[in-house]
């Protein structure tokens, strides 16, 4: 009987050393799942973004398997270049990005991280692991200029990289804060007043922003690059008026030019908007016909010129 008892008390420690072996496993894979930014349970499925996994093709799949292959390996250069197949065969697929991202920060490579995760944010926004990796990302580097600020207070490109990624992270005022500290030591610079017009408007700023967009007027008035830049910036920030005035003088500079057509008609199709709602409170119902007319005047001239490429 006590050999009886020996036999079962055994078999219950190899089953029970049998389930903990495989409750381990599990918590591994999980482990490694969240680090690339994949479900648990499909540690070889590297389709985690759900908005996305229809933009994997097949050979994307496999490189992606490749890159988490190698990188649970810690072969870091084999990792990079599955993961960049994958990312070549399916560009638009959020979880490719995310991958190369995990790989470049692994390898030390923050700032190529940073785009990757970026762009996987964009292409799906509801992506939570790209989120997070990208939030930690912004926090590191935000500390990292905010130390070199302390050293330097005026140090432009510190405020400047601040400014972009205070405004990635959505906190307008702050972004607007650091580009208005950028220009105050290079006020005539058009690139600086483009980013401060980017975020100045969101941040209740409007008036300093009308200040920085007519001075790139001033001082990027033969470059038609700029300017369509610049109308595309207060386009995103509904300031219509000035937008179709700017798409007006580039089209004059580069005429039959279907971007810039379009951009006309579509800021004169949002004015005539805002002048319908005006001349509803009694304002001037002739200045919005006159814009409805332009905008289809502006969108016509676009197909043609779009018909002719």
């Amino acid at each position: 009987m006590s050999r009886d008892r020996e036999n079962q008390r055994a078999s219950r420690l190899r089953s029970y050393s049998g389930r903990l072996s495989l409750l381990f496993c599990f918590v591994f894979l999980i482990f490694l799942a969240q680090a690339v930014g994949q479900r648990p349970g499909a540690s070889r499925d590297p389709g985690s973004s759900a908005g996305t996994d229809a933009a994997l093709t097949p050979p994307a799949r496999q490189s992606l398997n490749a890159a988490l292959e190698s990188l649970q390996a810690n072969a870091l250069t084999d990792a990079e270049r599955s993961a960049r197949a994958a990312v070549a065969a399916s560009p638009r697929s959020a979880t490719t990005h995310n991958v190369l991202g995990v790989v470049l920060d692994r390898s030390g490579r923050a700032d190529e991280a940073f785009n990757e995760f970026n762009t996987a944010v964009r292409l799906d926004p509801k992506f939570i692991s790209a989120r997070n990796n990208l939030g930690r990302k912004i926090s590191e580097a935000i500390a990292q200029f905010e130390n070199v600020l302390k050293a330097d207070p005026a140090h432009v490109q510190a405020h400047y990289n601040l400014g972009a990624l205070y405004a990635d992270a959505g906190d307008f005022v702050k972004a607007a804060e650091h580009f208005a500290q950028a220009r105050a030591r290079a006020p005539e610079d058009p690139q600086l007043a483009l980013a401060f017009i980017n975020v100045a408007y969101r941040a209740n700023r409007g008036s300093e922003a009308d200040t920085a967009a007519e001075l790139i007027e001033r001082v990027a008035a033969s470059d038609p690059r700029i300017l369509f830049t610049l109308g595309t910036e207060l386009a995103q920030n509904e300031q219509y008026e000035r937008t179709a005035r700017i798409f007006a003088r580039v089209n004059e500079k580069m005429p039959h030019t279907f971007e810039v057509l379009y951009n006309l008609g579509v800021a004169l199709y949002n004015l005539n908007r805002y002048d319908r709602h005006q001349s509803r409170s009694g304002g001037n119902s002739f200045s919005a016909g006159t814009n409805r007319q332009r905008a289809q005047r502006s969108y016509k001239r676009s197909r043609r010129v779009q018909a002719c490429h």
